[in-house]
């Protein structure tokens, strides 16, 4: 195994070859890159109307973050003790930062590789916020009434409900938006053949 590694990171192994066995076609990649049917006229500098996911982010979560940054020990939930207050406040921190760069990144172009990434890491944290409600015994001692208690309606589902749409919001951004990084990867092939 540690041969082999040489060979593949080594560039000496590569002087003398005939750089046609590496298989680089680049007529063969190009295509892989175009879309069927008739090129979409996509504006790259101008954001999807999806976009709009990054500020529900900031909606979802606004509340419990300033609230927890304020006064964190008016937050009804049960058993707080100061670990529970510190961690809050982390959170809170997290959250907020998560905030700034929502609001600087929602309107830039869809194909910044930096947008891409922020919007996967928000994806993954809904989700993980997602499973970690559902799976969470009643923390808020909060009732909507009696008829919504009996079929299992609780502000913890609520809440947990809203985080996986966003976590939804989020996957359906990425997936609208590749057209954004194949026009770009095509533009950009265009121009280096000229």
């Amino acid at each position: 195994m540690r041969r082999r590694w040489s060979l593949i990171t080594d560039r000496r192994a590569y002087v003398g070859t005939d750089l046609s066995l590496l298989n680089l076609d680049v007529s063969y990649h190009s295509k892989l890159l175009q879309m069927p049917g008739p090129a979409p006229d996509i504006n790259l500098q101008q954001p999807h109307p999806i976009s709009i996911v990054f500020l529900l982010h900031i909606l979802v979560d606004a509340p419990i973050c300033f609230l927890s940054l304020v006064r964190p020990e008016a937050l009804p939930f049960l058993d707080m003790s100061n670990t529970t207050l510190l961690v809050l406040k982390l959170y809170a921190g997290f959250l907020l930062a998560s905030f700034l760069s929502a609001l600087m990144c929602w309107t830039l172009p869809e194909f910044l590789p930096g947008k891409r990434a922020f919007a996967l890491q928000l994806c993954l944290y809904h989700t993980i916020a997602t499973t970690a409600l559902w799976h969470s015994p009643r923390f808020i001692p909060i009732t909507l009434g009696a008829s919504p208690e009996s079929i299992g309606i609780t502000l913890e589902r609520i809440w947990c409900v809203m985080h996986g749409l966003l976590s939804a919001a989020f996957a359906l951004w990425w997936h609208i938006t590749l057209p954004y990084t194949t026009a770009l990867k095509a533009t950009n092939l265009t121009s280096k053949a000229l």
